[in-house]
C-alpha cells in the first residue's frame, strides 16, 4: 500500500480541451514512474503497448479512447499501490464524459475541418472617375466607353471567381477535392485527406510503427472509429483469430480486399491488435473486417494505402 510519503495523484482537473486531458495522463505517467509500457499492461486486462502509446505516445490520438484512458489511469495507480482507485477513476471518468459532451474550440480543431482563406482577386488600378455631375451618373456618357468599362468589370469578376474556385478545389497538402481524383471510377471512393471521425479516418504521422509480421516500419498510419471489442484475424478472412481490439479509436495500416464478411462488401483493415490471442509471433498484427469500423463507404475514403498482401 501507499505509504505517507507517496503524494498524491495528479488529478485530471478540468481540461478544456482533449490535448490538455492528454497532457493529464501524460502527468500521471510520470508520477507513477513511468514504467515501460509492458509493464503497465501487466496491471490491468484489455489494456496493451500500443493503447497506450495512442493515450501517450509522441503522436497520440485526438481523442483518447474512454475505455484506453480509464484503463491507463487504473493501471497507474494500481502500479503506485494507490488505495483509493474506484475514487480516482471517477474523477476522470468525469471529465471524459465532460469534453465528449461539448463543442471543442476552434483552435483544437483538426487542420482539415478548418476553411481555407477565400482568395481574392487584386485590385486593378485605374485613375479614379471624375465626380459625378449633381444627380447624374459617375458612369462615362459615352456608349462605347460605357460597354469598354462593364466589360472590364465582368473581367475582374469572372477572374476573382476563377482564383476561389481554384482555391476551395484543393487541399492544402495539393490533392485534388475528392471528385478530382484522376483515374478513380467512383468519385465518392477516391482517396483525400479527411479528419478522424465516424465516417472518414484521419491519417497520423510522427513516428513509425514497427510491424514485425512484414518487418516493415510505417510511416503514418490512420486513426479510425471502430466498435470495441472486435476480432482481429491472422488474414483478410474469418480464419484464425489472433487478437482483440477493445478501444473505439484504432489505428490502421492499409486495407485490402478479401473473404466477403457480414458488412457485404469485402474489405479488410491491416493493424495490430489490443491484445494477442493467438499466434504471439506476430504480436497482434492482422485484419478487421471493414463493418467493424463504424464508417459507412469502404474502402474508407481517409485510408489511402492499399496492402499489397493479405
Amino acid at each position: 500500500m501507499s505509504t505517507p510519503s507517496t503524494p498524491p495523484p495528479p488529478s485530471p482537473g478540468r481540461p478544456g480541451t482533449w490535448a490538455e486531458f492528454t497532457d493529464a495522463l501524460r502527468a500521471l505517467y510520470e508520477w507513477c514512474g513511468a514504467p515501460k509500457y509492458r509493464t503497465l499492461t501487466g496491471r490491468v486486462t484489455g489494456l496493451s503497448p500500443a493503447a497506450i502509446s495512442n493515450l501517450i505516445g509522441r503522436n497520440p490520438l485526438s481523442r483518447p479512447p474512454e475505455t484506453a484512458a480509464l484503463r491507463f489511469v487504473e493501471a497507474c495507480l494500481i502500479y503506485r499501490l494507490w488505495p483509493q482507485i474506484e475514487t480516482e477513476l471517477s474523477a476522470w471518468k468525469v471529465q471524459w464524459d465532460r469534453l465528449a459532451s461539448q463543442p471543442q474550440p476552434f483552435a483544437d480543431a483538426p487542420q482539415a475541418f478548418r476553411q481555407p482563406p477565400v482568395a481574392t482577386a487584386p485590385q486593378a488600378s485605374r485613375p479614379p472617375l471624375p465626380p459625378a455631375p449633381h444627380g447624374g451618373s459617375r458612369l462615362p456618357s459615352n456608349g462605347r466607353d460605357r460597354a469598354l468599362l462593364i466589360g472590364v468589370g465582368a473581367l475582374v469578376v469572372a477572374a476573382a471567381v476563377a482564383v476561389v474556385v481554384v482555391v476551395t478545389s484543393r487541399h492544402g497538402d495539393g490533392t485534388n477535392s475528392p471528385g478530382d481524383a484522376k483515374g478513380s471510377k467512383n468519385p465518392s471512393a477516391a482517396p483525400v485527406n479527411n479528419p478522424g471521425s465516424q465516417d472518414a479516418c484521419q491519417k497520423l504521422t510522427g513516428r513509425g510503427h514497427t510491424d514485425v509480421r512484414t518487418k516493415t516500419t510505417w510511416p503514418f498510419v490512420f486513426q479510425c472509429a471502430n466498435l470495441t471489442n472486435s476480432t482481429v484475424y491472422e488474414h483478410a478472412n474469418s480464419g484464425v483469430r489472433i487478437g482483440f481490439m477493445y478501444t473505439e479509436e484504432s489505428w490502421f495500416v492499409c486495407w485490402t480486399h478479401g473473404q466477403q464478411h457480414a458488412g457485404g462488401n469485402d474489405i479488410w483493415y491491416y493493424t495490430q491488435a489490443d491484445k494477442s490471442a493467438g499466434k504471439p509471433e506476430l504480436e497482434g498484427w492482422g485484419f478487421m473486417p471493414a463493418d467493424r469500423l463504424t464508417g459507412k463507404q469502404h474502402p474508407n475514403p481517409g485510408v489511402t494505402r492499399q496492402c499489397t498482401f493479405s
